[in-house]
């Protein structure tokens, strides 16, 4: 089947026991011109000698630096204008590339296209379109983005599954929850440009923030099927992070991405402070249960107003015995 070339990207740290699965998943579908690049954060296992199994993957070690920098690396030694990801402990269902390739070769005025994924724990069942768990948000496709057309009535040529796919931008809606998974995405590198950069300061959510940034460069598409399977086991992975860092590493990306954009904040200004708050309010609570006030109170100073709790919390003093108290009890419980 004729389609444009892709480059895949694989960071990986430590996964020597699982990225096999994942190489396996890419090689079955990929095309002659593909290439797949496997970058490797510094493992200090039998990763390298495992990716070397499979002929003609590229494998890259740095040094240690985080998943952003890994992707980043990826994408800087890409060849082709397409680029696609896979996180080394997950795999890529079959026939599911083609259809992305397929509708990133037609509609060539995408910055880039996504699709619903699978999940599943360690060995049990495999349980499909799990993006809501990730976005929260119940709306049908077409209310998000427009209404689906089949991949049939734009690509020339017949795809092993023919999705709804639905168009238009989720710039405004991926600032306040996350719908793009980074092992169903395929960049086109050209509409992208310094918007496909992960950032290599944070610890957690780089993909939240380029994946909003690609949001704000252009047009997307949503395919409305799985094309991943997320394994989610007893190691840890890039999406794992404490709730308090989660929140001041959403509330730093809020400010880089939205809180900058001056044409969107122009219209979108009290939706970009709804959020803040939400997250603010958040990261509130979970310092209050932990004994943290003073670190409580400095969140909710930028808090108008807020729930009756949140007010008290700002004005009523409490003794540090209390706090101590209240902390010891929560780390006894675990």
């Amino acid at each position: 089947m004729p389609g444009e070339p892709i480059t895949i990207i694989v960071p990986t740290y430590n996964r020597a026991h699982l990225i096999a699965r994942a190489l396996k998943s890419v090689a079955n579908q990929c095309l002659p011109q593909d290439e797949v690049i496997v970058v490797d954060d510094a493992s200090t296992d039998d990763t390298e000698r495992v990716v070397s199994d499979f002929p003609g993957v590229r494998y890259e070690r740095i040094t240690h630096g985080g998943a952003g920098k890994a992707r980043n690396t990826g994408v800087s030694l890409a060849r082709h204008s397409l680029v696609a990801f896979l996180d080394s402990d997950d795999e890529l269902l079959p026939g599911t590339l083609d259809c992305r390739r397929a509708l990133m070769g037609a509609r060539k005025d995408l910055t880039f296209c996504f699709t619903n994924f699978s999940g599943q724990a360690d060995d049990g069942p495999i349980e499909p379109a799990c993006l809501i768990y990730w976005s929260h948000d119940p709306r049908d496709w077409g209310a998000i983005l427009s209404p689906g057309r089949p991949l049939s009535d734009i690509v020339p040529h017949r795809c092993q599954a023919d999705p709804l796919v639905h168009v238009g931008s989720i710039y405004r809606d991926q600032m306040a929850n996350s719908y793009v998974a980074a092992n169903t995405i395929v960049v086109n590198r050209d509409n992208a440009g310094d918007a496909l950069r992960f950032p290599e300061d944070l610890p957690t959510y780089e993909d939240w923030e380029c994946f909003g940034r690609l949001a704000g460069s252009g047009p997307c598409a949503f395919l409305a099927f799985d094309s991943a399977i997320q394994h989610r086991h007893g190691g840890p992975r890039l999406t794992d992070a404490k709730r308090e860092v989660e929140v001041r590493t959403r509330l730093k990306i809020l400010a880089r991405v939205w809180g900058s954009d001056t044409e969107f904040m122009a219209t979108y200004a009290t939706d970009y402070e709804r959020v803040c708050t939400e997250q603010r309010l958040l990261g509130a609570r979970v310092l209050i249960l932990d004994g943290r006030l003073k670190e409580a109170r400095d969140l909710l100073s930028r808090v108008p107003g807020g729930p009756l709790w949140a007010r008290l919390a700002r004005r009523v003093p409490v003794p540090r015995a209390v706090l101590t108290a209240w902390k010891a009890m929560r780390h006894w419980r675990g």
